[in-house]
């Protein structure tokens, strides 16, 4: 009996100290869970700051690169604005030189034709001037051919 009450009060006290002992290990086993489950919601609380921040940079991206394709098309624009301006200023120039020459031709053109003009108005009235004195030596003769006929004539 003796080893009985022994026994028992070894169990009460050893028991007690295990569960004790058990009640700490399983607080020390839920702190440590509860701490591994804090690490794990700052990690995720970490990686949704990431996804934020790293969001919040392809906005700033994406809003930069429809800046830059707007500043792109901008200067493309003025440069194709210049460009045509060029080629009127050229087109025109072009134009006025093309009529000036075009101009000059046709003076040139104009004096040749006036010069063989007055060439056959001279050469046409020298003809004719040819032709009348032609013409007036026949009737001269014709005259004189019926003059001396007439004469002849009188004569006879």
């Amino acid at each position: 009996m003796k080893f009985t009450v022994i026994l028992s009060f070894y169990f009460l006290v050893f028991g007690t100290a295990f569960a004790k002992e058990q009640n700490a290990t399983q607080r020390l086993d839920l702190e440590s869970r509860m701490e591994l489950q804090e690490y794990k919601v700052e990690a995720k609380l970490r990686e949704l700051d990431l996804k934020e921040d790293n969001l919040e940079l392809s906005k700033q991206n994406v809003a930069d690169i429809i800046s830059f394709h707007k500043e792109g098309v901008e200067d493309f624009h003025r440069t194709l604005n210049y460009l045509l301006v060029v080629m009127g200023i050229i087109v025109a120039i072009v134009t006025a030189v093309a009529g000036y020459v075009l101009q000059q031709y046709n003076k040139r053109k104009s004096m040749e034709l006036k010069k063989d003009i007055d060439a056959l108005r001279i050469s046409m009235q020298q003809s004719v001037d040819a032709i009348t004195e032609e013409t007036n030596r026949e009737l001269d003769l014709i005259r004189s051919e019926a003059k001396r006929q007439l004469e002849q004539l009188k004569r006879d």
